[in-house]
């Protein structure tokens, strides 16, 4: 996996015009990834909700609730709030989009429950190939073939990870 993943930055465009610099913000990803996957790892097994999953969907989901004020709030979307029109059809929207992201947000949990953080990932990671190939029949700027042929590279090594054995819990 990680050979492709060089093989697909040496493909690259914007790493070949600007080097590192181009990767800035996925490396910001890529610790962000690392402790989000990690501490949610950590959360679903030595946090005690009344249920396991819905307890994390609704712990996870309020505490986003406060960068997005302040993303909201620093962006300029405030100004814009007089300007909102509520009727049934929009609300009708904001529920259907409410009821999916909840259920998009059990779903990860409930992965999360069955495998390790590891695998978690590894899945989320090829899982991004999809969206890949939306992009090069969508955009023009898009990876190359030899990007393209890293990423299968990526994803068929992906496919050999097998997961190591869950630990037991001890009771103490």
């Amino acid at each position: 996996v990680f050979l492709g993943a060089v093989g697909y930055v040496l493909c690259d465009s914007e790493f070949q015009m600007r080097g590192v610099r181009a990767y800035g913000w996925v490396s910001l990803y890529f610790i962000v990834i690392v402790f989000e996957m990690t501490y949610a790892k950590h959360m679903i097994s030595n946090v005690n909700f009344e249920s396991a999953i819905w307890g994390s969907v609704l712990y996870t989901n309020a505490l986003a609730v406060g960068p997005m004020l302040v993303l909201g709030v620093s962006s300029g979307e405030l100004e814009h709030f007089n300007d909102i029109s509520v009727t049934p059809a929009k609300m009708g929207m904001l529920g259907l989009c409410s009821i999916l992201g909840i259920g998009m947000n059990w779903s990860g949990w409930n992965c999360r429950n069955q495998i390790s953080a590891a695998a978690y990932t590894l899945l989320g990671v090829a899982c991004k190939l999809l969206s890949v190939i939306l992009n090069v029949l969508i955009w023009e700027k898009h990876a190359s073939f030899g990007g393209i042929s890293w990423l299968v590279v990526c994803l068929l090594s992906s496919s050999q990870f097998r997961q190591s054995p869950l630990r037991s819990k001890t009771i103490s």
